[in-house]
């Protein structure tokens, strides 16, 4: 073979492998590094390998794929009243993690008996983090839920249409309102379209814009960390200038 074409053949190579690359998001590289350490990490366990994790060398890929859309209020009701026209039980479900900040998979969980009337609070047990929590109902949450026919303790509270169990997905319904009412117009990055989990994020962000601590609002979404929180303190400057000014009146006060 000439030295021309094997430098073309190379550089051919070199292309594959490129394209190879950039077909990958940096989020399918992490999953894949990830699924390959815990190969080699069971390997280990088992006594089939004795080596150091090879993963571990890696340079794992920078990825930022948290959702920081959320809804004004005006938006978060135009949507409300969409579902509605079309499922109440995508209304109710929607609702509760507008107001509540649940998870989906959380609001597909809560049974009767997790549901406190007298108290009004929802009781989220084996959530994602693991760690059980309590939140509050607000008057229209509590409403919707007292206009169901409630079962048995242990019943789900949102049962499939038609059959037994509690609901696997959200309802195409709620896709369906938000392209009705264009809120995912013009919208390129994946990260800002609106989705269910949205609702979750629109909450803490209410919370945050109305100067809620970032303390309470982590016990309330149920995050594992404050850095999880964190993201959200951007909408509160005037809470942590209001902080500076009483510090400066209570120093001025021991002064007189």
């Amino acid at each position: 073979m000439k030295t021309s074409n094997k430098k073309k053949v190379a550089k051919e190579k070199k292309e594959d492998n490129k394209k190879d690359k950039v077909g990958l998001s940096a989020r399918s590289i992490f999953y894949c590094l990830a699924v390959c350490r815990q190969i080699f990490n069971f390997g280990k366990k088992q006594d089939h390998y004795f080596g150091d994790n090879p993963v571990c060398k890696v340079k794992k890929p920078v990825v930022d794929n948290r959702r920081m859309r959320f809804l004004t209020h005006d938006e978060a009701q135009r949507l409300l009243d969409e579902i509605r026209l079309h499922s109440v039980l995508t209304y109710r479900i929607t609702l509760i993690s507008f107001h509540c900040g649940l998870r989906f998979g959380e609001i597909a969980g809560l049974t009767w008996q997790d549901l406190n009337f007298q108290n009004d609070t929802i009781l989220i047990r084996n959530p994602k983090n693991g760690r059980t929590r309590v939140t509050f109902m607000s008057e229209a949450v509590k409403a919707t839920l007292l206009e169901m026919e409630p079962g048995k303790a242990g019943d789900f509270v949102f049962q499939r249409t038609g059959k037994k169990g509690r609901i696997s997905d959200v309802s195409e319904t709620f896709n369906r309102a938000v392209n009705k009412i264009g809120l995912n117009d013009s919208i390129v990055d994946s990260r800002l379209k609106v989705v269910f989990h949205t609702c979750r994020h629109s909450f803490a962000s209410w919370l945050v814009a109305e100067s809620t601590d970032l303390f309470t609002v982590r016990e309330l979404m149920g995050h594992k960390s404050i850095a999880m929180t964190e993201r959200y303190s951007h909408l509160s400057p005037d809470t942590l200038r209001k902080a500076v000014k009483s510090m400066e009146t209570a120093i001025q006060s021991k002064q007189v």
